[in-house]
């Protein structure tokens, strides 16, 4: 059994046991995975040093229990699968604050080996900066929005730096009426928490919006990669696409 698989069986056990209302030790932990207690010791340690657990010594052993965060790695692991095994195509919307960064979004959107990737993809050159949103519910999270993230951006050597890859997937921010298209951004070298994601579009969303540093957003993402949000865009590099205007109590326009 690989290692991927027994940390999700431990896991998996776990989550029943707590719903059992049960008093888990590694023992216990141990005979419901169908591990021996040294394979479920090593995996209980890693799971511990990653946030997914918590351990307390009492008294004859110890106490797992899942964190907050290791129900949100189920419960990605859960969506992921429903959207794999389901034939209909489902978009995630969720609230967002907005943030600010560092600032160096400007300086990476401008670099020719991701421009001309998100030209060719997405249809549309991004404004140089990126809107970075804080989501304000424990789902979804970055992990698992990266995961449903149809494109990818191999790492590239570029003014003497090697840029890390990045994936990204096509979505919206709203506020009240209006919609800006655009994609979230995922790079593998990121200093933000798994609640922080970066939203890239062809206009400043800070100002077409009306946006500052607090303001609530909705966040649209189309995981599938269907028909870009930009309708039928004329694909070249300086198309800038309009926000859009959604009618009160209408349901969102597919992609």
């Amino acid at each position: 059994m690989r290692a991927s698989q027994r940390y999700f069986f431990v896991l998996l056990s776990l989550l029943e046991m707590e719903k059992r209302g049960e008093i888990i030790s590694s023992t216990k932990l141990a005979n419901a995975a169908g591990l021996s207690q040294q394979e479920t010791a090593r995996v209980l340690r890693l799971l511990e040093s990653e946030g997914i657990i918590s351990r307390n010594l009492v008294k004859g052993g110890q106490e797992v229990t899942l964190t907050e965060r290791g129900m949100r790695f189920l419960e990605s692991v859960r969506l992921q699968l429903e959207d794999l095994l389901s034939s209909e195509v489902k978009n995630t919307s969720f609230e967002a604050l907005v943030s600010s960064g560092l600032g160096d979004g400007a300086y990476y959107m401008s670099l020719e080996g991701y421009l001309a990737e998100f030209v060719k993809k997405l249809g549309f050159k991004p404004f140089p900066g990126t809107l970075n949103l804080k989501i304000t519910g424990s789902f979804p999270n970055r992990d698992y929005l990266a995961s449903i993230s149809k494109y990818k951006i191999a790492a590239f050597e570029q003014e003497g730096r090697v840029m890390g890859a990045l994936k990204f997937v096509r979505a919206s921010v709203s506020r009240g009426e209006e919609e800006v298209p655009g994609a979230l951004i995922f790079p593998e070298r990121t200093h933000h928490s798994n609640d922080v994601i970066e939203f890239i579009a062809p206009v400043k969303v800070r100002e077409q919006l009306g946006l500052k540093d607090g303001d609530s957003v909705v966040v649209r993402v189309s995981p599938r990669g269907q028909r870009s949000f930009l309708g039928d865009p004329r694909r070249t590099p300086e198309y800038r696409a309009p926000c859009r205007l959604r009618a009160r109590n209408a349901s969102p326009a597919r992609p």
